[in-house]
Parts: C-alpha cells; structure tokens; sequence
C-alpha cells in the first residue's frame, strides 16, 4: 500500500509533511527528525486504519469519562 503523506526538510531546517494526492503541505514545527518521522508514521498508520483509530478512540473517551456513555 502506498503511503498518503511523505516528509521532507526546508532550507530553515523545519519539517513538513506533503499529501501525495492532493499536494497540500502542512508544517510538523520540529526540526527534530525522530519526532519528524513519529509524526509521519502517525499519520500515514491513521490513514491506513480509520475503522482502528475509531475504535481507540473511543477506548480512550471511555477511559476518561465514562459519563459520555450513560
């Protein structure tokens, strides 16, 4: 599977992320590469995986407030 969005660095030394699809750029605001590529592989897994990440998140909105479900 191809992956929807690819890092790359500007001159200033910031990171970016591009959405191979539609081209649009967003700034990471590190100029970390670790945290850089954390964030890209984030991003590429919850494109990947939406059904998953609906799941996890609503664990998690359970775990803090189990009112939302009463």
């Amino acid at each position: 599977m191809q992956e929807r969005y690819r890092l790359y660095r500007r001159e200033n030394g910031i990171y970016y992320l591009e959405e191979v699809a539609t081209r649009k750029q967003e700034s990471l605001k590190t100029k970390h590469r670790s945290e850089a590529m954390g964030l890209l592989s984030a991003r590429n897994q919850a494109s990947a995986h939406p059904t998953l990440n609906l799941a996890l998140a609503r664990t998690y909105l359970l775990g803090r407030s189990p009112e939302l479900w009463d």
